[in-house]
């Protein structure tokens, strides 16, 4: 039990509540993380629920105790820091507000474990009214961020929509012309309306295609992307992607399972060729032709580890910790096209999995190394994933 007196009732901040938390700040933020790992939406893995935000939160509350002042651009930016990253981890706003949830109990829990014996009631009541009132202050933000992120999620769907639907949408009007110019012809040849058909119906699964993967994009900001788990092997999705990325050159990629590793386990076959997918064809386009693709695959009882190593460009280090984020295109990348939502949703598809996955390089010149981390069970099923049949 503490020993300090507090400040007489009527003074603005509550100095003994601030250095109380200060003093078991530690044992705060260990009992949140305990409790938010335990949540469902964690799948019971302590990394998971790690959070830089919390920390500084609860510095920001304390720095609010001591001052007697009300929330502020701390408190604002933590809340929304932390509301952001949950998002991009697949987490609904109703788990995010769970999580602010726990810390106000461990704290409430903090302070009423240790209170000083001399206390003043009105003391204690105010420390109370501080932490609820920065806490909820925290939430509200949180959650009119998320609400912004929605908006701003619609906005760039139907911003990269428009413009990037209208070159398959010309394709198929241009095609479409010359098909009618024909037809009306009094001799029309069979094999260029043949030809124009196959041309329109290229430009339309392009489209689709688009369309489908701005979908995923927007469903993994806002974590309902969806995968169905069954029985699968690894290395056969892989000689896939392989095949259908590279085409004839699939043998630039160069498979070595270090032992005999079982590549086996129940994962989303469709989305996880995605990801190989869009991993060696990156490796493709940013490497010398006919330079070889090394993949590794190890494995224990209860996971799969792989890795896909290219001699490319690389990535300057500046740049390591965004390669992964919506709408990123890594500086020295050139005059490749693209949107910047492959890996995007590479690690939204391996997150929804209960995986890991992280890229590593010298910089630039010095190739790249993209690392993935599969559980061979699915993790306990969150709201937006479904069980395959």
């Amino acid at each position: 039990m503490g020993t300090t007196r507090p400040r007489p009732a009527g003074s603005g901040g509550v100095p003994w509540a601030s250095r109380l938390l200060r003093q078991h700040r530690d044992e705060v933020l260990d009992h949140w993380l305990m409790a938010a790992s335990s949540q469902p939406f964690h799948q019971r893995r302590r990394e998971h629920a790690v959070s830089d935000h919390v920390p500084r939160l609860l510095d920001a509350i304390i720095g609010i105790l001591e001052r007697g002042e009300p929330p502020d651009s701390t408190i604002r930016d933590a809340a929304q820091d932390h509301a952001n990253m949950r998002v991009s981890q697949g987490l609904h706003p109703a788990e995010v507000a769970v999580e602010f949830r726990l810390l106000r109990r461990e704290v409430g829990r903090v302070l009423a474990l240790y209170v000083p014996r001399d206390a003043a009631p009105r003391d204690v009541i105010r420390a109370e009214f501080m932490i609820n009132d920065a806490l909820d202050a925290a939430s509200e933000i949180a959650l009119t961020s998320l609400g912004r992120l929605v908006e701003q999620l619609r906005t760039e769907f139907l911003a990269a929509t428009v413009h990037d639907v209208r070159h398959p949408l010309t394709t198929v009007r241009a095609y479409a012309q010359i098909t009618q110019r024909e037809v009306r012809k009094a001799r029309p040849e069979l094999g260029k309306i043949e030809a124009s058909a196959r041309h329109i119906v290229e430009a339309a699964d392009h489209m689709e295609a688009m369309i489908e993967t701005l979908l995923d994009a927007s469903r993994a900001s806002l974590g309902d992307l969806q995968v169905s788990p069954v029985e699968v092997d690894l290395r056969s999705l892989l000689e896939e992607a392989a095949s259908e990325t590279l085409g004839t050159a699939a043998s630039r990629v160069v498979v070595r399972p270090q032992g005999e590793p079982d590549t086996r386990g129940r994962w989303d076959p469709a989305r996880l060729l995605q990801v190989f997918e869009n991993i060696l064809d990156n490796a493709r386009k940013y490497s010398p032709d006919q330079s070889p693709i090394h993949v590794t695959i190890l494995g224990d009882q209860d996971k799969v580890r792989l890795s896909v190593r290219d001699s490319g460009i690389g990535i300057p280090s500046d740049e390591l910790g965004h390669v992964f984020d919506r709408f990123h295109r890594v500086g020295n990348a050139g005059a490749e096209q693209g949107w910047g939502l492959g890996l995007y949703l590479s690690r939204a598809i391996v997150l929804a999995h209960g995986g890991n996955i992280w890229a590593e390089s010298e910089g630039p010149d010095s190739g790249t190394t993209v690392l993935i981390e599969l559980p061979r069970q699915p993790p306990p099923q969150h709201p937006g994933q479904r069980e395959g049949r």
